[in-house]
């Protein structure tokens, strides 16, 4: 097919391309299937033959990828020419997508233990068009990524020439390990419990019905806090992989975010490119006195972990948070340091729903309690005050936020957060409220942006869509009252 400047020879990706995608894709598959293995290979009986499961799933992905990288390998090609960059993909509908380079918002190079084994580097571009990167030229030469990188700079009208790079911030494997115990998943220790309990159910009945009677009340809050211990290695080994050796450079006019262990992950950061910025604080968190900060950028993509957000910063000393985020978004550090200046409280009408749904559920709580415990079952109605109390913290916990150039909405008790995004990358923002919330007269202010959206929740309807113009009087960059 030929293009302007066809005298430019287009370039092909590394043939190991096929290995270092199919390894992703089986590790894929087991990752999302290990409970059917489990259930397979522990599981009570011999209904399911776990080795012949196992390998029929792993067979099925193993072929559709194996064709899928081949057909890769052999149809895509890129280049760069003048301002633009120019990718080449399909077997019978051959396509050709041209980038404009002013057009990139982000740049980001991926190396996974596969890549770094054979010295190869993914690169992707993305524009902010749809929710995936729409550059991904994979598997090639780490010469030939870094020097794709280095032209996709320098031919960018917007670029400034880069200073020289400095390590503006850097973890030590104490900071990872802080974060890794602030994330303890609940989910993890469920798992724990959930095979213990598998394994009690597949051993003799008699057996299992002397150990459980032998069970009391310190045994079971002894094997609680194990899953708990358990959980939170698993997120301390986790916070490890993904951010070993994590660092952020200072190149000028954008910042450079890198780390992971496997799988060695490099984002560039321009402030003039950010989208949203989230603050997160666990309670744990807060008490180890740091908090986590994830940025978006225009392009960003579905999903979870890493790549959900363009760069996350795991910790982040509180007493570092405005300098740091003076050098993202300058107006976000205003909003932190100002505290709750230019808040608004959401409505009191979602507040008393909250009361009345904890009062709901500890009426059904206590009436199945009853059935079950007799007369001592009442206590759990106690719930219903409980519940009260912490509708009303989390109501006075919560806010929107729509001036100083941003939009933004803040909640939590024990997990805090606050979201907000510049009010210049303002793209929609739609009213939108279901049945229930047109019968208490509320509703939701769904703001978007390129790298993701925000909710205004439980706004007054009568107020939502004044807030909603308010929003986008933002994104026109007019002066907000």
């Amino acid at each position: 097919m030929a293009t302007p400047d066809s005298d430019v020879p287009f370039r092909s990706v590394h043939p190991l391309t096929v290995a270092v995608e199919l390894l992703p894709r089986v590790f894929s598959v087991v990752r999302n299937f290990w409970p059917l293995f489990l259930a397979a290979f522990f599981g009570r009986g011999d209904a399911i033959d776990g080795s012949w499961l196992f390998l029929g799933v792993i067979g099925s992905a193993f072929g559709g990828g194996l064709l899928s990288s081949l057909l890769h390998v052999l149809t895509f090609r890129y280049r760069l020419v003048g301002d633009r960059l120019e990718l080449l993909s399909g077997l019978f509908d051959r396509q050709v997508r041209v980038l404009s380079i002013d057009r990139i918002q982000n740049v980001e190079t991926l190396r996974t233990l596969p890549h770094r084994l054979l010295g190869l580097v993914d690169v992707r571009v993305e524009t902010a068009v749809g929710e995936e990167a729409e550059g991904h030229v994979n598997a090639i030469p780490l010469a030939d990524g870094d020097a794709l990188v280095a032209a996709l700079r320098a031919r960018s009208s917007a670029s400034l020439p880069p200073a020289e790079p400095r390590i503006w911030s850097e973890l030590s494997l104490l900071d990872l390990v802080r974060y890794g115990a602030s994330t303890g998943r609940a989910g993890a220790a469920a798992v724990v419990m959930g095979l213990l309990f598998e394994r009690l159910g597949s051993g003799d009945s008699d057996e299992v019905r002397a150990l459980v009677g032998s069970v009391g009340p310190l045994q079971v809050l002894g094997v609680s806090a194990a899953a708990l211990v358990a959980a939170w290695w698993i997120s301390i080994g986790t916070a490890v992989v993904r951010f070993h050796g994590f660092r952020v450079e200072d190149r000028g006019p954008s910042l450079a975010a890198e780390g992971g262990l496997f799988s060695r992950r490099r984002v560039e950061l321009a402030p003039r490119r950010i989208q949203q910025v989230t603050v997160r604080a666990p309670w744990l968190s807060r008490w180890l006195g740091f908090v986590t900060v994830a940025i978006e950028t225009a392009g960003a993509r579905t999903g979870g972990g890493t790549e959900r957000s363009e760069a996350v910063l795991p910790v982040v000393e509180r007493a570092a948070l405005s300098a740091t985020l003076g050098r993202l978004v300058p107006a976000a550090a205003r909003v932190i340091e100002e505290g709750d200046a230019g808040w608004q409280p959401l409505s009191l009408r979602a507040l008393r729903r909250a009361v009345v749904r904890a009062y709901l559920r500890a009426g059904l709580l206590t009436v199945a309690m009853v059935f079950a415990l007799g007369p001592w079952g009442a206590l759990a109605a106690l719930a219903g005050p409980l519940g009260h109390l912490w509708a009303r913290v989390a109501h006075a916990r919560s806010a929107y936020l729509v001036g100083e150039g941003l939009v933004g909405f803040r909640s939590g008790v024990w997990q805090r957060s606050v979201h907000l995004a510049v009010g210049a990358r303002v793209m929609t923002a739609e009213v939108v409220a279901g049945p229930f919330d047109r019968m208490r007269k509320l509703a939701a202010v769904v703001v978007t942006t390129a790298g993701g959206r925000i909710v205004l929740p439980a706004v007054d309807a009568e107020l939502a869509w004044d807030v909603a113009e308010r929003v986008l009087a933002q994104g026109r960059g007019d002066p907000v009252s």
